[in-house]
């Protein structure tokens, strides 16, 4: 790596990506072991904050709003706990030739609506991002690498780059798919408030501080429980106290010593990978400090 003579500042900058894995996230979950995930009415999830953008899943690239948007709707492909990616709306993908991609769409899928999920879909979602309409969406500079995206037949779509871009499936999880006729008619202010996707989650309700959603029994990754409430709660120790005391179920985000809180209460730890990438850049001026090469190295 190079670095010019002379550093004046640095500052730290968390760029969210989904193409590595270098953090670890605490969920820490206090339920029964022998109590089965049908068997509850509803599960409490103690988050960091509530999205302001509720449930447009374009306007942020990064948690907390990932935690919300993952109950509502679904991208293309997925990062499991191990960090492999694997198919999830795309069941296939296949780089046709240095531009081209050409990606294979799960059947019978559906939306909360009930509207079918289709190659149309998918292209809604795309064309959007790629217009001028999306200036405020931060998702959409996450795919400016795109040319153009054609449908192929119902269930297939190619995607044409601007240049060479052989990780595009690992960029693929943060396009979740939105139901083209609820985007069109209610625009992204009106759809954040009444979401349609295709995961096993419709929300119901809103305020600053609560998300309260109902299952969507059709969804195709049926839900185990039939109501989910996420609540703000920006202190770590206080998303572990919660769990603690009875009043959340689950906590996520937390750090070690919250987690020894809530394991020496009876619940159990979590953890796993982050898809995120840590970096630090040098912003630097003449006859600074960090020209010297021990202060970088220190």
């Amino acid at each position: 790596m190079h670095y010019s003579n002379s550093f004046q500042s640095f500052k730290f900058i968390i760029l969210i990506k989904v193409l590595t894995f270098l953090f670890i996230t605490f969920v820490i979950i206090k339920l029964l072991i022998n109590t089965a995930a049908a068997e509850v009415d509803a599960i409490r999830i103690g988050t960091v904050a509530i999205p302001p953008s509720l449930g447009n899943p374009y306007r942020n690239t990064g948690p907390p709003h990932l935690f919300t948007w993952s109950a509502t709707f679904d991208g293309l492909t997925r990062f499991n706990k191990y960090g492999e990616l694997i198919p999830w709306l795309a069941i296939s993908w296949e780089n046709v030739d240095k531009l081209t991609w050409r990606i294979n769409l799960r059947d019978k899928v559906t939306f909360s609506n009930g509207e079918r999920f289709t190659s149309e879909s998918v292209i809604t979602s795309i064309n959007y991002l790629l217009s001028s309409k999306s200036s405020k969406e931060a998702v959409a500079r996450e795919f400016d690498y795109i040319r153009s995206v054609r449908s192929i037949n119902e269930l297939t779509i190619e995607i044409t780059t601007k240049s060479a871009i052989p990780f595009l499936p690992r960029t693929l999880p943060i396009l979740h798919i939105v139901e083209p006729k609820s985007w069109k008619k209610l625009g992204p202010e009106g759809f954040s408030k009444k979401p349609v996707g295709t995961g096993p989650y419709k929300l119901i309700s809103y305020s600053p501080s609560i998300l309260k959603y109902e299952s969507f029994d059709s969804s195709w990754r049926a839900p185990n429980i039939s109501k989910l409430e996420l609540i703000a709660v920006p202190d770590s120790f206080s998303r572990a106290q919660g769990v603690a005391s009875g009043q959340l179920d689950i906590a996520i985000s937390i750090g070690p010593d919250e987690a020894n809180l809530i394991k020496n209460n009876g619940g159990k730890a979590l953890s796993w990978p982050s898809a995120s990438l840590w970096a630090i850049n040098f912003h630097h001026q003449q006859n600074g400090p960090f020209d010297n090469i021990l202060v970088r190295k220190a």
